[in-house]
């Protein structure tokens, strides 16, 4: 079972990301699209702020500050996401569900968090990889890229 990845340009670099479709359940469900960085050296899944505002996810609770791109930011808890990928036949459908993905957001009135909150993407980081038991594959000579089941 493979899941195809999209090469882009990202960060002066070309980086791998998927595109999935993602339920929230909230007050009201959310559905929605997103394209995360499929990114090994994150030990987190997370929901950038721009996709946050985007499919109007609410978020509560107690965030912790986390790091990306040397920047601190607020990682927000969202429980019981599901994400779904198209596989390479383009007809099976890979279900994720993720009992605890972070939400970005930044902190207010720090320059710093401002700017890498807006600017980082959704990332697929390696709690979901180990969950799942997927292997990254990425040829950047060639452009190829995807998740394996291993």
């Amino acid at each position: 079972m493979k899941i195809p990845l999209i090469v882009r340009t990202y960060a002066e670099g070309k980086k791998p990301f998927a595109t999935v479709s993602v339920k929230i359940p909230q007050s009201k469900t959310i559905y929605g699209r997103i394209s995360p960085f499929v990114d090994t050296g994150s030990p987190w899944t997370v929901i950038s702020k721009t996709d946050a505002d985007r499919l109007r996810i609410v978020v509560s609770g107690t965030p912790r500050t986390v790091y990306l791109g040397g920047a601190p930011i607020l990682s927000y808890p969202l429980r019981n996401v599901t994400l779904k990928a198209l596989c390479e036949d383009k007809k099976s459908v890979f279900n994720m569900s993720m009992p605890i993905v972070g939400v970005i957001q930044p902190i207010p009135n720090h320059d710093q968090s401002i700017r890498s909150a807006g600017s980082t993407p959704s990332i697929i980081g390696a709690d979901l990889l180990e969950r799942y038991r997927l292997a990254l594959y990425f040829d950047i000579c060639n452009e190829i890229s995807y998740l394996e089941k291993v």
